[in-house]
C-alpha cells in the first residue's frame, strides 16, 4: 500500500552530514501527490478495499503533519501556513467515508 505525506523536514535532526526539507509548493501539489497514492493504491483483503497510510496527524518536528494550522497574513506556502488545505485534499482526493469499524 502507498503511503502519502504533504511534505518533510529533518533540519532539526543534528546527526546527520546533510539534512533534507522538502516543502509542498502549493495546494496543487499536495492533491497531485495525494492523487499518486490513490493512484497506486490495489484492493486487498475480503472487502478489496484500497489502503492508502497518511503520514502523521500531528508531527510539527517533521513538517508531516495535516493537521490544520491558523492562516495569518503571512505566506501560505512552503512550509508555511496552510490552514484546512491538506485535511480539504484528503478529503478530496480519497471522499468523506471511511470504512473501519471497531471489533
Amino acid at each position: 500500500q502507498p503511503a502519502w505525506s504533504p511534505q518533510y523536514d529533518e533540519s532539526w535532526v543534528d546527526i546527520f552530514d546533510e539534512t533534507k526539507t522538502y516543502y509542498a509548493a502549493s495546494r496543487e501539489q499536495v492533491e497531485q501527490m495525494a492523487e499518486v497514492g490513490r493512484t497506486h493504491a490495489q484492493p486487498a483483503g475480503d472487502d478489496q478495499l484500497k489502503l492508502v497510510w497518511i503520514n502523521t496527524w500531528n508531527c510539527w518536528k517533521e513538517a508531516t503533519t495535516i493537521e490544520p494550522t491558523i492562516v495569518d497574513d503571512g505566506p501560505k506556502y512552503p512550509g508555511g501556513n496552510y490552514g484546512f488545505d491538506f485535511l480539504e485534499i484528503v478529503r478530496e482526493v480519497y471522499g468523506a467515508e471511511t470504512y473501519y469499524t471497531s471489533p
